[in-house]
């Protein structure tokens, strides 16, 4: 289903694969990939992919 507004939009985060808002993402200069914006801010990070 698609949202009403730009702002309701989620999307996984590629790196740490949490969901989150379209408005919470970045764009990672290094793969080019979306990634949330803490994976983003702490790049070496121990979060992990979550299943």
């Amino acid at each position: 289903m698609m949202e009403e507004t730009y702002e309701a939009l989620e999307t996984d985060c590629s790196n740490c694969g949490l969901k989150f808002k379209l408005m919470e993402m970045k764009i990672s200069p290094s793969t080019n990939l979306m990634i949330c914006i803490n994976c983003f801010t702490y790049p070496g990070s121990k979060i992990k992919r979550i299943r």
